[in-house]
């Protein structure tokens, strides 16, 4: 029979943790132990052949790969007390390079955290996060980096990124690709923790850094900043300690700076030399109070997805535009969008004007087909049939009634509209109504009365 995993007495990186598997830390060196006693014994991380490391790590996602590697090695706290001077152990050499004999060229291009279990990701810590990067030499692999899920880490943990020059995409919105931003209780990262890290990349000539999605919390920060000082506020020169809005606002501008010194290639365009590029006046992280459809503090005119750009003089269907749910840009050959129908809702502030179609924040009428938001369709009572107002949906107009039966169920259900009056009421506020009008021995339409006569004598087995 195969011998049970047993638990670890001492400190383990968060993957160990999970899985329950025993490690013993002596100084610098991992060792494991066999104990073996009359009644059980213990299988330990040493009994077992590298060769099935490699394929136990083939079937987990890259961010439990990597965080196994660093295990294997040493807890994610003592990577931090060597000074992060620390190197893989031969056995973590051995799980890292599993996915490149699956024709990987360079597995570690792209990290998301958000391929690990949400309660996992939770718990990860500065430590954890700089552990895995060094681990993985993601200052010279790493391309595309989300710290989905990563709510307890400070930033601090970015520190190996300094100075890249293969990083093209950080997201740190701390939530998947089709998630509303919003996080309670608010994220611990640190925008006085991040931004050193940040500046270190765009300063450093040679920078692929093409793409930057910020926390939501940093962008209301700097959005308070604009509806206080004005769009094109500037930090006072005499100002000794600067505010967090004034802290992100310039940053703001350094890495707009540094996306204006590189060439504008617009992928919408179909003639690059008829291609008007950005406009002069335009951002690349945009703060305005003009509209709320605006990407405030999001990166526009790159793709969230692709991170091409595109300008604004693109086909309306192929240019990026702001996803009202996610918060993220999209161009519309990476994530096909909707909107509601109803066109006075494109200015309501209950709504917005845009979505991607992985929110799912519309939905389609299952009789015109159009998408509309939920404010605009009615799910019949009868038949469960989603339907728009255009589309015959009859809804009883009864005080704090929500019944409503489409087109072909208005007949044979309770919601009916009389041929005398045009009143549409379902059966129970028809009864209220009928039933209060006799007390006060008013008129009662005939039609109205006649609905609610027949359908007693029905249920009382009259004919």
């Amino acid at each position: 029979a195969r011998a049970p995993f047993g638990r670890s007495t001492t400190p383990s990186a968060p993957f160990l943790q999970e899985h329950n598997v025993t490690m013993a830390n002596t100084g610098d060196e991992i060792r494991t132990k066999r104990r073996r006693t009359s009644a059980n014994s213990t299988l330990h991380m040493a009994d077992l052949p590298d060769s099935l490391l490699a394929n136990v790590s083939k079937f987990l996602s890259k961010p439990s790969v990597a965080l196994f590697a660093v295990a294997l090695t040493a807890p994610s706290e003592s990577w931090r007390k060597c000074d992060w001077q620390r190197q893989p152990s031969a056995r973590s050499a051995v799980v890292l390079s599993s996915q490149s004999q699956n024709g990987l060229e360079n597995q570690w291009e792209d990290l998301d955290f958000g391929d690990v279990d949400d309660n996992l990701a939770k718990k990860l810590t500065d430590d954890d996060v700089e552990a895995v990067l060094v681990c993985t030499n993601a200052v010279d692999n790493l391309k595309k980096l989300k710290l989905t899920g990563c709510v307890s880490i400070t930033g601090r943990g970015l520190d190996p990124l300094r100075g890249s020059v293969a990083l093209q995409q950080i997201d740190l919105s701390l939530v998947k690709q089709h998630e509303i931003p919003d996080i309670d209780p608010e994220p611990l990262i640190s925008f006085r923790a991040v931004i050193p890290i940040l500046d270190s990349i765009i300063d450093t000539p040679g920078s692929s850094l093409k793409h930057l999605q910020l926390p939501k919390k940093w962008r209301q920060i700097m959005k308070r900043l604009v509806e206080i000082k004005g769009r094109r506020w500037q930090q006072p020169r005499c100002e000794i300690a600067p505010s967090p809005g004034a802290i992100l606002h310039s940053f703001r501008e350094r890495y707009n700076q540094f996306l204006d010194s590189r060439p504008f290639n617009c992928s919408g365009c179909i003639r690059q030399e008829e291609c008007r590029g950005k406009r002069s006046h335009e951002d690349w992280i945009e703060l305005t109070n003009r509209s709320p459809f605006e990407p405030n503090g999001v990166q526009g005119l790159t793709c969230y997805s692709c991170l091409e750009n595109f300008c604004h003089y693109c086909d309306e269907d192929i240019r990026s535009s702001l996803c009202g749910a996610c918060e993220k840009m999209y161009c519309g050959k990476c994530v096909p969008r909707g909107g509601c129908s109803n066109e006075s809702h494109h200015y309501s502030s209950r709504s917005v004007r845009f979505a991607c179609e992985g929110c799912k924040i519309y939905a389609a009428c299952e009789g015109c087909n159009d998408t509309f938001c939920d404010d605009c369709l009615w799910t019949c009572d009868c038949c469960n049939a989603t339907r728009c107002e255009d589309c015959a949906i009859h809804r009883c107009q009864g005080t704090n009634c929500k019944k409503t039966n489409c087109l072909t169920c208005v007949d044979s259900y309770s919601v009916r509209s009389c041929d005398d009056c045009g009143d549409t009421s379902c059966f129970d506020c028809r009864l209220k109504d009928y039933g209060s009008v006799l007390a006060e021995k008013n008129d009662f339409c005939p039609g109205c009365a006649e609905s609610v006569v027949s359908v007693l004598l029905v249920e009382s087995g009259r004919t």
